[in-house]
């Protein structure tokens, strides 16, 4: 499975929210989004959820807070690609 691509996050229309699109992988079937306020090492990364789409909608988040973003692909096949480069936005 191929590196997703272009993750770009974008304000949301609510409070707490960040939106987040992705050029979309071929052959994925399901993408995996992460969140966290602080990139530490692997450990400071948080699931927010899954989605069939190339794009999600991150809620729940600390309006006004600084949050990193990244997106993974998975297919049929076991395993998973590459997490995207992390997108850096500041939550609605």
């Amino acid at each position: 499975m191929r590196q997703v691509l272009k993750v770009v996050a974008r304000i949301g229309a609510k409070d707490g929210e960040t939106n987040l699109s992705w050029k979309p992988v071929r052959g994925a079937v399901i993408y995996m989004v992460q969140y966290c306020e602080k990139i530490v090492d692997e450990t400071s990364w948080q699931a927010f959820g899954v989605t069939t789409r190339s794009r999600m909608t991150v809620t729940g988040l600390t309006s006004g807070q600084l949050y990193w973003f990244r997106v993974c692909a998975k297919g049929t096949a076991p395993g998973q690609g590459p997490w995207s480069d992390p997108s850096l936005k500041r939550a609605a």
